[in-house]
């Protein structure tokens, strides 16, 4: 019989900075789905409190759409992209690499990037 090999700290800490990571963003299917829904609700929800001139409204649920907009594992990926790539183009490195490591977060969360084993 064989025996369980044990896990390198390396390892462990890996996974724990992963479930952190997938913590971090709505699953792919139904959680993701009612995100999306929530944020075209909450962004009809904004222009309706602006137009009615009730800037506090407006400003919690700007506040509610920014923290709905950063559990989109897809939109955050979009947005780092365009960072980095601005960040890249303005020699700004240090900004480029935290960029690259948010957009590789949320891209570790896309299941049409994770299709390593599966062919």
């Amino acid at each position: 019989s064989l025996e369980p090999i044990n896990e390198s700290e390396a390892r462990r800490l890996r996974r724990k900075q992963d479930e952190r990571t997938r913590a971090r963003f709505a699953t792919f299917g139904d959680e993701l789905w009612d995100l999306r829904s929530k944020v075209v609700d909450l962004s009809t929800s904004v222009l309706s409190a602006m137009k009615s001139g009730n800037e506090a409204k407006a400003q919690s649920a700007r506040e509610k759409l920014k923290a709905a907009e950063r559990r989109d594992p897809e939109l955050v990926y979009e947005l780092q992209l365009a960072a980095l790539f601005k960040a890249e183009r303005e020699g700004k490195e240090a900004k480029a690499e935290a960029h690259k490591d948010e957009a590789n977060a949320a891209r570790s969360c896309l299941p049409h990037f994770n299709l390593e084993g599966l062919w």
